[in-house]
């Protein structure tokens, strides 16, 4: 997923660390959410990268809470459990560009 990532020009993806079933903490540099942004609207008092913050955390909660490996029927109940129950990962974007950042942060863990 992160080669994809880069590939479609999103910015320079990287996961820093990861605790399977625990934690991400995913880098983004170059975020074309952050750049564009800034770009636009000059710097901000909140984080902007709403796309890698809210990816990370679905394919947190599809690997490790909803075990897609196994080929569950992707149906609304499916997906409904995946984000609406607590231990499902939430991502907080704890670094933007668009901020001052040198670069985006996003960590994910279970809400609690």
């Amino acid at each position: 997923i992160i080669a994809v990532s880069n590939a479609f020009g999103w910015g320079s993806y990287m996961a820093t660390e990861l605790d399977p079933g625990k934690r991400l903490v995913l880098r983004v540099d170059g975020s074309y959410e952050s750049n564009g942004y800034l770009g636009m609207y000059g710097r901000s008092p909140l984080p902007r990268s709403y796309l890698v913050t809210g990816g990370a955390a679905g394919l947190m909660n599809l690997l490790y809470f909803g075990d897609i490996t196994s080929r569950p029927a992707l149906t609304e109940e499916y997906y409904s459990g995946l984000f609406c129950n607590d231990g499902s990962f939430i991502g907080h974007q704890t670094k933007c560009r668009a901020m001052g950042a040198d670069y985006c942060e996003v960590e994910v863990a279970p809400a609690t």
